[in-house]
């Protein structure tokens, strides 16, 4: 017979052998007669004992305690784990007046060469590690250190008092001239680290040397911005030798409804790409934002909202200040830059050469409303349009049907790509996705916006502030204003209603005289049945899955809206 390890390991018997095991010592112990099987093998270990052993004793282990709990005579014996020495813990039954044994103890000698000096194992240490194993905390034999004598010990002092501050090193710290360079205010810092222990709010105290070293090394790097229609780029500089040297840059192209944004808003964009690209230069160093328009004003505004929000909460985590800015040398690498990808993304994505601009404006009272329309070719030549309006709509409605005038005139007029400038902030935005359109009047007008742009290769909407739009708002108010081709007449049309109120394209039903629908209906309604017995079962059963709501019929579906039902 033999034994298999883990390892795989084959290890012959010898033999087997009966000895009576005791567990425990004094009165709380147990013995009984346990059968080992003996091997030649190199082991640490005497005896092990397995499960047959141990449900011989009736042993209960706990592996996170250390400790092993069985039954005897008088009283449940605990063993632990943390003593060479087996010490049972004795728990009374009910009605045993049986005192606990007192605790042995041991003397060790601490080292080999001073056997004077000896410590002894459970006198005082048996409370301490009592109250460590009630928290489950255990120590490293190998990181402890018992019965030392008073001195220097690792860098402190031990009394009996306790363990204190090395008098050297405080000696060292109070003798120490003020510090007036950098060195001597690291050497300082380094010194109130090691008695960080000993110093009551330590990082409070030291917070001063901490900010002084920040700004000592600390250096100020430039940061130039710069920004087109189709990328933008940054470029850090560092001063130095009364030079600006280069030291990182970083571009990219902008996304579609990115390049809407205003140049103020893509300078703040480049500064925050920066920011995450170059998180750790952004993080060492002070930096210096030059530009000469005023970024700080709409970052710092207490009334942004949005993603201006987002960006000054991302950059406030930074030291940066901002400044005019003044000689031109890094920004040229900035600008260089954000050429190279302009020149890319009008490569990648060409601009239709033929573009047809279109500029449009409502005025709306309670008397009367109208829109005033500028179409301008690629040639340059303006067309000049006017409506007149015999209802009565809001200034919303007014711009949306100038906005639709307008498309549908380019529209005839042949042109494939517009590019549609309105000063209603409301208009563009909802045409953009910017804004949600909730109103079901403004929901329906931006349907026929969107889909009268779907017509067109290319329509972009953008907006306008309205003292660009003066022509367009002269026309809308029927005011004189100087055109440069004065000599033509303007155009005037009555409108009789609303864009939206045209009919819209809607699928025609037919509903037939008979169809599937009809018995299911009739037996809802007027509760009539097929005379078949059978015909007429099948319509009771279908009917469960079916309502009339208004004259028509509807399926019923689980959690869901109620389905029109149709007949093809």
């Amino acid at each position: 017979m033999s034994l298999v390890s883990f390892s795989g390991e084959v290890v012959q018997l010898i033999g087997q052998i009966t000895l009576p095991t005791t567990l425990g010592t004094g009165s709380p112990a147990r013995t009984v007669n346990l059968t080992y099987l003996v091997v030649g093998a190199r082991s640490v270990h005497n005896v092990i004992l397995g499960r047959p052993g141990m449900c011989a004793f009736g042993i209960i282990s706990s592996t996170i305690h250390g400790s092993l709990k069985f039954p005897t005579e008088a009283c449940i014996a605990t063993l632990h784990s943390e003593s060479t020495i087996c010490v049972a813990e004795i728990r009374q039954s009910e009605g045993n007046g049986a005192q606990p044994p007192a605790l042995l103890t041991e003397e060790w000698a601490i080292h080999p060469d001073f056997p004077e000096q000896k410590i002894v194992i459970g006198a005082q240490l048996p409370e301490r590690t009592k109250r460590l194993r009630s928290i489950n905390l255990k120590l490293n034999p190998k990181k402890c250190s018992f019965g030392l004598e008073e001195g220097k010990f690792y860098g402190v002092w031990i009394t009996q008092s306790g363990i204190q501050a090395h008098p050297d090193k405080v000696q060292a710290v109070v003798s120490m001239q003020p510090p007036k360079t950098v060195k001597e205010i690291q050497s300082l810092n380094g010194k109130l680290v090691v008695l960080h222990h000993f110093i009551s709010k330590a990082a409070d105290r030291t917070i001063p040397f901490m900010n002084v070293l920040k700004k000592s090394t600390g250096e100020t790097v430039t940061v130039y911005l710069s920004a087109s229609h189709f990328a933008i780029s940054a470029v850090l500089v560092v001063h130095r030798n009364q030079a600006q040297i280069p030291v990182y840059y970083v571009s990219r192209v902008l996304k579609d409804y990115e390049t809407r944004y205003p140049i103020i808003e893509k300078l703040a964009l480049v500064l925050v790409h920066a920011s995450r690209r170059l998180r750790r230069y952004f993080q060492a160093f002070n930096i210096e934002v030059q530009t000469n328009l005023q970024i700080q004003q709409i970052i710092r505004k207490p009334e942004v909202s949005g993603r201006l929000t987002k960006w000054a909460i991302e950059l406030s985590a930074f030291d940066i200040t901002y400044r005019t800015r003044g000689p031109v040398k890094g920004q040229v690498v900035a600008d260089f830059l954000t050429e190279v990808f302009a020149e890319e993304s009008t490569k990648e994505k060409p601009v239709l050469s033929k573009v047809w601009n279109l500029y449009t404006d409502g005025a709306s009272s309670k008397e009367e409303a109208g829109v005033g329309l500028i179409l301008i070719d690629p040639e340059g030549i303006e067309y000049t349009y006017a409506l007149r309006f015999e209802f009565k709509t809001s200034n919303n409605e007014t711009e949306y049907e100038a906005l639709l005038a307008g498309l549908q005139t380019a529209a005839k007029a042949g042109a494939s790509s517009v590019l549609a400038h309105v000063d209603s902030l409301l208009v563009a935005n909802q045409v953009n996705g910017e804004y949600e359109a909730r109103e079901e009047n403004m929901i329906r007008y931006l349907n026929q916006v969107n889909s009268l742009m779907a017509t067109f290769d290319s329509c972009k909407i953008v907006h306008i502030p309205r003292s660009k739009n003066k022509k367009a708002d002269a026309l809308s108010k029927l005011a004189s204003v100087t055109f440069c081709h004065s000599s033509k007449e303007v155009l005037v049309e009555t409108l009789q209603a609303l864009a939206i109120s045209l009919g819209e394209a809607v699928m025609s039903i037919t509903v037939q005289e008979k169809s599937w629908i009809t018995p299911i209906f009739d037996y809802l309604e007027n509760g009539k049945l097929p005379e078949d017995k059978a015909h007429a079962r099948k319509i009771k059963v279908k009917a469960l899955h079916y309502q009339v709501h208004d004259g028509k019929l509807y399926r019923k579906t689980f959690l869901g809206p109620l389905l029109r039902c149709l007949t093809l």
